[in-house]
């Protein structure tokens, strides 16, 4: 009977923290600034409690670094990150990926089509410098500029893009091999063409 009892009490439990993950989420769906997206973000990832195997691992297997905005003159968003922490840690809530810490250049936001313009992007997103963007922005923009991936930070970047990326797809499998490359990385994992 007891185990019994604590069998209920734990689903209850999943299935509280079920619903209020959707109620935070959607949340963010119904948000019309991207004020209001990162605030209600922000407000999801503080109930992430699930931090992934590897999920704080960068590329070359070592402890990931910061991606570090304290050189960022960002009031508006001074930290990145899932939890806002400057980690692109991966976390079981994180369904956009952004597992890639970049210099984000001036003309990410529009370029991505997240900002509607740059007078958008100046005014409501976050300023250049380093950010934690999705691994799918990064496979997308760097389609456009093959470029970008001179501002990949290294070890700010989460391991998980190696397992993530569909060698299979074209964008991503380039993304994949532009990370290998610029990184210096020989896993197995890594393409050698696409």
């Amino acid at each position: 009977l007891e185990l019994e009892a604590l069998s209920i009490n734990l689903e209850f439990r999943r299935m509280r923290n079920f619903i209020l993950l959707v109620v935070l989420w959607v949340g963010v769906a119904t948000a019309t600034t991207s004020q209001e997206k990162h605030a209600a973000h922000a407000a999801a990832a503080s109930h992430s409690t699930t931090i992934l195997a590897g999920g704080n691992t960068g590329l070359a297997g070592n402890a990931l670094a910061k991606c570090d905005r304290s050189t960022v003159n960002d009031a508006q968003f001074p930290t990145t990150g899932w939890r806002r922490s400057d980690l692109c840690s991966a976390e079981d809530t994180d369904h956009g990926s952004h597992f890639v810490c970049v210099n984000m250049p001036t003309d990410f936001w529009v370029k991505t089509g997240q900002a509607k313009s740059t007078e958008d992007a100046v005014a409501n997103w976050p300023k250049p410098g380093p950010w934690c963007i999705c691994m799918w922005a990064y496979a997308s923009y760097l389609q456009k500029e093959p470029d970008f991936v001179e501002d990949v930070i290294c070890d700010a970047t989460n391991e998980w893009v190696l397992e993530k990326y569909d060698k299979t797809v074209l964008s991503q499998c380039k993304a994949l091999m532009s990370l290998c490359k610029k990184c210096s990385l020989t896993s197995g994992v890594c393409p050698t063409s696409c």
